[in-house]
């Protein structure tokens, strides 16, 4: 442990680290988002001002469901 953060996980480490017993517990990295879609940051950015009306209302409108 560095601070509040794990600072190395393994076999080998020096005798006086901190070992913490995580048997049958879990442990996830902080949360980022990884998700992205690369593909489409070369497209320009959509236009509505010449979409049809109908379409943008419905895009307004909360899914079935939700209100």
């Amino acid at each position: 442990m560095r601070g509040n953060r794990i600072a190395a996980v393994g076999d080998g480490l020096a005798s006086t680290a901190r070992t913490i017993e995580g048997r049958e517990r879990t442990l996830i990295p902080g949360l980022i988002d990884v998700h992205a879609h690369l593909e489409f940051y070369n497209l320009p950015a959509l236009d509505f001002s010449s979409a049809d009306p109908d379409y943008l209302q419905a895009a307004k409108r909360p899914p079935p469901g939700i209100s």
